[in-house]
């Protein structure tokens, strides 16, 4: 007993008394442990713990890849920083020496991770096999319909559904459940983001017409945060208008429609909000020097954006400077209405 007791000791360097021997000295008394215990052996087999490091042993690993170092000087405000690996930044993500560097790069963490790629297929299993793909959102009611989304089985992305209200006369309730089942009716998909699951695909926001009949959405598909905003027939997925490229993904309706959005500057900061130009050609909002965040929201109930600018402050926060809205009448003509605060 005291020889396994003593097998429990951390071996000692100079440093601090021996901590694990009370937990040792509680665990022998236990009654449903055995009243001998083994010495851990001291000698690790490396190869059996670690797959990878056994394929590294077996086979001698090539040298990783070294960027090359090219000598890039940045002046501000009178400082001079070298930056040895500027040219490693490509905005346009095209340059032939960046992409083959960063190939490299995944080649070789590839060839050392090898070994754990069972282990990684097994842990990936096991987690996507917790979670629920063949799911529904709670259904919201909206005018006429039950508008929900759909997951599926093996699938990456959603789809946009809607299902009709059988009796729309019925005012909602807190306790309406959505009809399903051979009687309800049917099932429409709106918009299918799965149809572009080969390409890298982003679809920050998806927005109703208030008459129901037409969905905008905005799409990145390079990851840069550049949008491209497309207007489609809610009922048979044809695309209605021009896309409406190099845009943010903040989008508003006025009216049934007439969509708001906002473009970038050469900076790809917020620039203007506008709606499109063939149907009402003003600029509604404009950004100076990138400093002013221009929410807007929709009033349903008069059919009006109303816009209101906040101000960074870099102690109070942020600040409400000034709210109005407009109501577009024809293509040259609005109709404002201002407030001097918002809630007034």
């Amino acid at each position: 007993m005291e020889e396994a007791l003593r097998s429990l000791r951390p071996r000692h360097h100079g440093v601090g008394p021996a901590v694990y021997f009370p937990l040792a000295l509680l665990l022998s008394a236990h009654p449903f442990l055995p009243t001998t215990l083994s010495a851990p052996s001291s000698k690790r087999s490396v190869s059996s713990s670690s797959p990878a490091m056994a394929t590294a042993k077996a086979q001698p690993l090539p040298p990783p890849p070294v960027a090359n170092k090219v000598k890039h000087e940045m002046e501000m405000f009178g400082d001079v920083r070298i930056d040895n690996y500027y040219w490693l930044r490509d905005d346009s993500r095209s340059d032939p020496q960046v992409l083959s560097y960063l190939r490299d790069e995944n080649a070789y963490t590839d060839l050392l991770m090898s070994g754990t790629k069972h282990l990684e297929n097994q842990i990936y299993a096991e987690i996507r096999g917790r979670i629920k793909e063949d799911d529904i959102s709670v259904p919201l009611r909206k005018g006429p319909y039950y508008y929900y989304q759909r997951t599926l089985e093996g699938k990456e992305y959603v789809q946009y559904c809607r299902r009709l209200v059988p009796n729309v006369e019925v005012p909602p309730s807190v306790y309406e459940t959505m009809p399903t089942g051979p009687s309800a009716p049917p099932e429409h998909v709106i918009l299918d983001e799965n149809i572009k699951l080969k390409s890298m695909h982003i679809i920050a926001l998806a927005l109703l017409s208030p008459n129901s009949k037409l969905v905008a959405y905005a799409e990145d598909t390079k990851g840069d945060e550049i949008y491209t905003v497309y207007v489609i027939d809610a009922e048979t997925r044809a695309p209605v208008g021009k896309p409406i490229v190099g845009v943010t993904p903040y989008l508003e309706w006025v009216g049934d429609e007439a969509l708001l959005y906002i473009t970038m500057d050469e900076t790809l900061r917020p620039d203007k909000m506008r709606p499109p130009v063939e149907v009402c050609d003003f600029i509604a909002a404009a950004f100076p020097l990138g400093r002013y965040w221009v929410p807007f929201v929709w009033c349903y109930c008069i059919h009006i954006i109303w816009i209101w600018r906040l101000i960074c402050l870099p102690l109070e926060g942020l600040q409400f400077e000034q709210l109005y809205g407009f109501l577009p009448l024809s293509r040259d003509l609005k109709l404002n209405s201002n407030c001097d605060s918002f809630g007034n």
